[in-house]
């Protein structure tokens, strides 16, 4: 590993990644030379676990980072976020999601912003995002 910050393998997944992460959402307000600068030296540091959303920006962060991280796909342990709750929406945003990213999978899947007990049930529910 290279740098110094110290990785650990998150639960049973067996994906071992850094304990400090990278989040997207202020990615929406800076340029893509500086989003790669920040890849640079996170990675250069030791990170590894940088996560994002498709809401972040109107997609702005997913894209951004797909353009930096193209051709450095296995460097990284990539996280994205869906706020939909039915499965079309969910799907939709999914693959929004990948082609933004510039990648044909994210390592993981997070159900952004679940706040409640009607959300949990409309996520796992019959025709839900689960």
């Amino acid at each position: 590993m290279a740098g110094n910050i110290p990785r650990r393998t998150l639960g049973g997944t067996g994906l071992e990644v850094s304990v400090l992460g990278l989040g997207g959402f202020h990615q929406v307000e800076i340029g893509v030379d500086h989003v790669a600068a920040l890849v640079d030296e996170y990675t250069a540091g030791g990170g590894n676990y940088i996560e994002t959303a498709r809401s972040y920006g109107g997609g702005s962060s997913e894209e951004k980072l797909g353009r930096v991280l193209e051709g450095r796909r296995d460097e990284v342990v990539l996280v994205t976020k869906s706020g939909k709750r039915d499965a079309e929406g969910a799907w939709a945003e999914l693959n929004a999601s990948l082609e933004a990213l510039r990648t044909d999978h994210v390592d993981i899947w997070i159900h952004h912003g679940v706040n409640t007990e009607e959300e949990v049930d409309a996520i796992a529910g019959p025709g839900g995002a689960l």
